[in-house]
């Protein structure tokens, strides 16, 4: 934070002026020490203590403008609480009234200052007398005076001792002396501030100050001049105060007005004149400022928007809309509690498609800080009530330039600075105003203060208004609401960023912004921008003369066949076409997008690559104002993947990813595989495990080198882990598959992860590794073997190879440079996996160990192991707890991945094991199975056994033949099967009538299987037999036999038979026609007619009367047999006493009166050749009427029957 500028440089040509002035008086000063640390450096007769030793101590430092006077300052800082900073003076001789007076701050918050005196030397324990024990200092420049009389006479020394509460503190002006009687001096410069416009007039101001301890009550003469940056005097002023001067108080003065006409760099220079002055130190003051020109228009950016300011011609009108009384509570919106400090609201509605950089925004989130971010893709945001939703602003304004900030898309940053909204005071507000298409909505940030700081009000306001047109229009009400104190300016906007950008962060404009660079500010930039009260400015879309924006992400190579590309294009005007041209070695072809995502995603499906191709692309797009953009990986470079795996190449270079957001970004790791794998000249594919969510290594390769240089417990390498022990377990004894892994970490993640972690399965149960952490030494393991617990960073050190290791020599170092390998052990498979894992007792071997080291020229784990090795026949595993590039020589990382491929056999040559088998075993013979070279004719062959016929090959349940004879050339192992095939046999059946019944049983069946038939007879149909052909097989509904032949069968039915038969009581009484036999569902009429003197009375079935008619009928399903009744007419007109029916007038001729005293149920009148002639119901009846005007004269008898069945007759005559 010392970068010297062109205005130190005049401060300092003008220090040495005003030192050879300075010779000319005859100074009456009376301080003995007198230091504001105006040379840049702490004086070399002070003494600065670090008792802590952290290199965080007391300087001198720049402070500028935040000096109490002058420049310069002197101050300590540190980042931890056990600071231990002191800052002494030299020797001092102190006199009766001498007195000891400084200012001091704290950098921000609060700061403690212990002041110290002691008067016998410098060390920490003479400092036995404490002056005073300040505690809670502001960052207000606070003066502290002590009366030294008590030690007049004696040698003292003074110091600053800081006991750290927050950050830092600062001192200044320290002296020590006699204070002046009469001491008139310049106080401050007021005017002009640091940035005034070129062409715009200025008042210089100042104070003076009566520094002395009387009233002064003389005329005291003050000079302003404004010097160049030549030190020329531009202006030059008089001013005069008259009046009383109390102590330690300061007068304003103002001087002339002066317009400067050209921008640079200027020193304003306040000076007083008085003749009588005792102490011409504090005389003067200067102040180093800057004429700036103010760019009142800007841009375009990338997308064509622009602004312009109140300020130039043309520029928006101010014209403050005041919403404080009508709009919503940003802060208060859909949330329970007010938070007024790094906040970003809930999302809040526009209320209308508000477009910005090409797309529509419907909605934004506000943060306290003076900016807000449109869309869902806040990075900061933390919804309501989760935790965190109260403080997840984004206060970091100055900490990347806009365009660029890619954590804050869709930015506009109206004045964004570290802000506070108090309770009850301030607020952010919202509204919407207007009709379509021209509405407008109102963002208005309400009597808001910085966060830094002291004094001033909370009186910030500010606003912007979002224009349905996008149009976007800042207003600026008060920026200056008199804080001050603060490290660093924020009134007007000397901290703020004023500007918007994309969604990419890749076009935006930026009206406003800090310079910060290492943390250390500078200004604002451009310094002519600062914001004025009561100014606007608008951003707008000019003239669309760019081409669309673009993103990609480049994709890696890939083991699949298809590819997914997604880019993304924007444009102020709109897309008019887009187009993906590829090429994999057929010529260039074009591919519009195949499908698109909301707002601005599309995708292309690339499907049915070969394997083995490099795929080159780019894109182009065209937007609606015509202009074309053509997006490559470089001006001359494509686009480009890779379809995996390539012909003939065995060798698969495993990585983490080589592109920013991996973790070989640097391609440290990267650059030491291909510079090994390149010298031994093998051909290698490269594969980016770390890309792919799924993926599974392709069975043509047989050796994999891998690494992870942080190898921690995460999806990631749980899905490495997987891929590696699958493609392990797809080794044989003629083919095994080799893994080669150097992976510094894995062993410590994975020793305390569960079993069923697929990091702990791959490294214990594959690699067969242990790791404990042990005492020193380590027995089995341990965080850093050459450095120890206790040695952080980087050592230097060596492993040493290993007698019987496949790679490296016995007793050979390789020297190291490293901060945390491994120390593992080789141990054998945890029994818990021994059931899903092959040759589970084999044990590995030590590889390398650790050798050479800081701990007295050894490793910290001398003889443990750092590489194990393991042989278990279908694979080979070397596994390394050191990355290569943290090896010293390229050669011995050249040599060692040169021994793992001769190891793993790369150029041996490939044998397939071929296997065969039939499918049922009895189903027929198979010939081929055997071990075959890479490349030769394998033929298998299919000979079916009697009763069964051969159908297909199949490999992992797909069909590759369906010929007997199958041949192919041996590329990988494989596993066929032969299927073969039982003979069948259509067992067809049918039924006649087709609605006499139903027959089960129907189907196809294997040679020799029962095949049971089912005859089921519907209603009224009974079973007859099955035929074959004219062949009566069964009489039996159910008929089994077994499958020989394609058979076709009849089930055969009938209609049921069914007999009628009827009886007459008495027999003489009459006759009966219709009984006999009958077919299910036919009709059966009964007729019954009676003999001379006889009537018919009923027909009955099982006791129980079912008709008087003479004739009944009904649909016969049953046999039956019923009863027909008659009764004689003969002796008659005998009653029974117990029914006592009286009937009269009998004879009759027109009407019948029928009295009984029993109930009757119903009466029916015959003729007497037994015809029913009438039936009348007399339930509960006793005296009834019967009309017989309608009879033929005659004799009749009437049949009356009780509730009980009795029956009675009674005789009627009619006669007329």
């Amino acid at each position: 934070m010392k970068r010297k500028t062109a205005t130190q440089k005049l401060l300092k040509l003008f220090l040495v002026v005003i030192g050879v002035i300075l010779m000319g008086f005859n100074a009456r000063a009376q301080w003995i020490l007198n230091e504001g640390f105006e040379g840049g450096a702490i004086p070399s007769d002070w003494t600065v203590l670090d008792l802590n030793n952290d290199n965080m101590k007391w300087s001198a430092y720049n402070y500028g403008a935040n000096a109490y006077s002058g420049n310069w300052v002197a101050t300590a800082d540190s980042y931890t609480a056990n600071n231990n900073d002191w800052l002494i003076t030299p020797q001092l001789s102190i006199s009766e009234g001498d007195v000891f007076t400084f200012y001091a701050r704290a950098w921000f918050g609060t700061e403690n200052l212990n002041v110290k005196l002691s008067t016998t030397g410098i060390a920490v324990a003479n400092f036995t007398v404490t002056l005073q024990a300040i505690t809670g200092l502001g960052t207000g420049w606070t003066q502290f005076t002590y009366d030294l009389s008590d030690y007049a006479g004696q040698q003292v020394y003074l110091a600053f001792h800081w006991v750290m509460n927050t950050y830092g503190i600062v001192v200044d002006d320290i002296k020590v002396g006699q204070p002046e009687a009469v001491d008139a001096g310049a106080a401050s410069i007021t005017s002009p501030w640091k940035y005034p416009l070129v062409n715009q007039a200025v008042i210089p101001a100042g104070t003076i100050k009566n520094y002395g301890v009387s009233d002064m009550d003389v005329e005291i003469p003050a000079t302003f001049q404004i010097r160049d940056d030549a030190f020329e005097v531009v202006y030059e002023s008089t001013a005069i105060h008259t009046g009383i001067l109390a102590p330690e108080e300061t007068a304003p003065l103002e001087f002339e007005e002066w317009t400067p006409t050209t921008t640079g760099l200027y020193q304003a220079r306040l000076f007083t004149n008085l003749s009588e002055d005792s102490n011409q130190v504090n005389d003067t003051i200067t102040f180093d400022f800057q004429v700036v020109e103010h760019q009142g228009t800007g841009g375009p950016d990338a997308q064509g928007y622009e602004w312009i300011s109140s300020l130039v011609e043309g520029g928006p009108e101010y014209n403050w809309i005041d919403i404080s009384e009508t709009g919503t509570s940003a802060i208060m919106y859909n949330v329970n509690t007010f938070s007024g400090d790094d906040n970003f609201s809930e999302p809040i509605s526009i209320g209308f498609d508000f477009p910005f950089y090409g797309l529509a925004q419907a909605e934004y989130h506000v943060d306290i800080n003076g900016e807000l971010l449109f869309g869902s893709a806040n990075f900061w945001y933390k919804p309501f009530p989760g935790n965190g939703w109260d403080s997840d602003g984004n206060p970091f304004g100055y900490h990347k330039p806009i365009p660029g900030y890619t954590q804050m898309p869709n930015l506009v940053a109206v004045f964004w600075d570290d802000l506070m909204a108090d309770e009850g005071t301030g607020d952010i507000f919202f509204q919407s105003f207007g009709e379509a298409p021209n509405r407008y909505h109102v963002i208005q940030w309400n009597n808001l203060r910085f966060v830094a700081g002291n004094g001033g009000s909370p009186t910030l306001q500010f606003q912007v208004i979002l224009h349905e047109n996008g149009e976007i229009v800042m207003q600026y009400k008060n920026v200056d609401n008199g804080q001050t104190g603060s490290n660093i300016p924020h009134v007007f906007g000397q901290f703020a960023t004023v500007g918007i950008q994309n969604q990419t962060a890749d076009a935006g404009l930026a009206y406003l912004r800090p310079d910060v660079q290492n943390n250390q500010y500078f200004g604002p930039v451009p310094p002519g921008n600062l914001i004025q009260n009561e100014m606007a400015i608008k951003f707008f879309v000019g003239a669309d003369l760019f081409e669309p924006q673009f993103t990609h992400t480049e994709v890696w190579n890939t083991f699949e066949q298809s590819m997914n590309l997604t880019a993304t294009f924007t444009d102020v005007s709109g897309i008019a076409s887009d187009t993906l041209y590829y090429n994999h070695g057929d010529g260039w072809q074009a591919l519009t997008h195949t499908s698109f995502e909301e707002p601005n995603i599309y995708h292309y499906a690339l499907t049915d690559l070969p394997k083995g191709v490099t795929v080159a692309y780019y894109f182009i797009a065209h937007d609606q104002a015509g202009n074309r953009g053509e997006y490559r990986k470089e001006e001359t470079e494509d686009y480009a993947f890779k379809v995996l795996p390539t012909a003939d190449t065995r060798v698969l270079l495993a990585s983490p990813g080589t592109r920013p957001g991996f973790s070989d970004y640097q391609s440290n790791e990267y650059n030491k595989y291909v510079m090994a794998l390149d010298e031994a000249g093998v051909a290698y594919d490269f594969y980016n495990w770390a890309a792919y969510e799924t993926y599974r290594f392709p069975d043509e390769y047989s050796i994999i080198i891998s690494y992870s240089p942080n190898a921690v417990s995460n999806q990631v390498h749980d899905t490495l882990s997987l891929a590696l022990m699958t493609f392990m377990d797809m080794g044989t004894e003629a083919n095994p598959k080799n893994v080669f892994m150097a992976a510094d970490n894995m062993a410590s993640a994975a020793h305390s992860l569960p079993n069923n972690s697929p990091l702990r399965k791959l490294y214990s149960a594959y690699f067969r590794g242990g790791y404990q952490v042990q005492p020193n030494p380590p027995i089995f393991g341990g965080g850093d073997g050459i450095g120890g617990p206790n040695h952080t960073g980087y050592s230097n050190g060596s492993i040493i190879g290993v007698a019987g290791s496949p790679i490296g020599s016995e007793g050979v170092e390789l020297p190291v440079y490293s901060n945390s390998p491994d120390v593992i052990y080789p141990r054998e498979a945890p029994e818990m996996y021994h059931g899903e894992i092959n040759n589970p007792l084999i044990v590995p071997s030590t590889g390398f160990k650790f050798h050479a080291g800081p701990i007295n020229g050894d490793a910290y784990s001398k003889g443990q192991a750092s590489a194990i090795w393991l042989n278990n026949l279908i694979y080979k595993s070397f596994f390394m707890s050191f990355d290569l590039s943290q090896f010293t020589n390229d050669s011995d990382i050249n040599t060692m991945i040169a021994e793992a491929l001769v190891w793993f056999g790369v150029d041996d040559p490939v044998n397939y094991v071929i296997t065969a088998t039939a499918e049922p075993q009895e189903g027929g013979l198979v010939e081929g199975s055997g071990t075959y070279p890479e490349g030769s004719t394998v033929t298998l062959v299919a000979s079916p056994n009697a009763g069964y016929s051969f159908v297909e090959w199949t490999e992992d349940g797909e069909v590759v033949s369906t010929e007997t004879t199958y041949s192919f050339i041996a590329a990988a192992d494989r596993d066929l099967t032969a299927h073969f095939l039982l003979e069948e046999y259509v067992i067809d059946v049918t039924v006649d009538p087709a609605e006499g019944g139903t027959a089960e049983g129907a189907g196809t069946y294997t040679a020799g299987s029962t095949v049971s038939l089912l005859a089921i007879p519907n209603e009224g149909y009974e079973f007859v037999e099955w035929k074959e052909g004219e062949e009566v097989v069964s009489t039996e509904t159910t008929y089994s036999f077994a499958a020989e032949a394609d058979r076709s069968l009849a089930a055969h039915f009938q209609l049921q038979q069914f007999n009628i038969e009827v009886s007459i009581e008495p027999e003489e009484g009459g006759t009966i026609s219709g009984a006999g036999t009958y077919t299910w569902g036919e009709t059966a009429v009964l007729t019954a007619t009676p003999a001379d003197n006889f009537i018919f009375v009923n027909w009955e079935e099982d006791g129980v009367e079912i008709s008087t008619d003479v004739e009944i009928s009904f649909d016969v399903s049953s046999d039956r047999s019923l009863v027909a009744h008659f009764q004689s007419t003969v002796s008659t007109g005998e009653i029974p006493e117990a029914f006592n029916i009286r009937i009269y007038p009998n004879p009759a001729s027109h009407l019948l009166t029928i009295e009984l005293e029993q109930a009757m149920t119903h009466m029916e009148v015959y003729n007497l050749a037994g015809s029913l002639i009438a039936r009348e119901t007399i339930e509960g009846q006793l005296h009834l009427s019967l009309d017989v005007s309608g009879f033929i004269p005659g004799s009749y008898i009437i049949r009356f029957v009780s509730s009980r069945g009795e029956v009675s007759w009674q005789k009627l005559l009619i006669a007329r």
